[in-house]
């Protein structure tokens, strides 16, 4: 049985939108206009984002980057491994079978995702990407549209 995790787009983690009575849907997105603010993405970036789908523009990958930094998914530029274990661990219910495959998969990204000298809101969409496509390889369920 495949666990059903968003571990992807979960790396959009403060983006995506939150059911509706969740209490964290406020700081989610208050997070998320401070990131289109600071960046100058625009509402479709926005938008997109909220629909689970990678922005095609410059400012709304840059947005995806401060996502993915204040999530702690990111540092400095580059994929944050440790965070985005964090992050994705509880995800996992306790199943140390499947918290193993999200830890090898993190390794697999971290090797995967070079950002040395890359544009970071560019690296974002590689995390983005990596996590998704090696996600699915182990097992993971996502959106169908990432």
């Amino acid at each position: 049985m495949n666990p059903s995790l968003c571990v992807g787009l979960a790396l959009i983690a403060l983006a995506a939108v939150v059911i509706a009575d969740d209490p964290m849907k406020a700081a989610t997105q208050l997070v998320m206009n401070n990131c289109k603010t600071k960046v100058g993405a625009s509402d479709e970036d926005m938008k997109t984002l909220q629909d689970h789908k990678l922005p095609t523009s410059h400012a709304g990958l840059c947005m995806l980057e401060c996502l993915l930094t204040r999530g702690n998914m990111m540092r400095d530029g580059k994929f944050y491994k440790q965070g985005f274990i964090g992050a994705s661990t509880p995800g996992m219910k306790g199943n140390a079978e499947n918290i193993q495959k999200l830890k090898d998969m993190a390794d697999a990204c971290e090797k995967e995702v070079a950002s040395a000298g890359a544009d970071h809101c560019e690296t974002s969409k590689n995390i983005v990407k990596c996590t998704s496509e090696k996600g699915k390889s182990f097992g993971f369920q996502f959106p169908t549209h990432l």
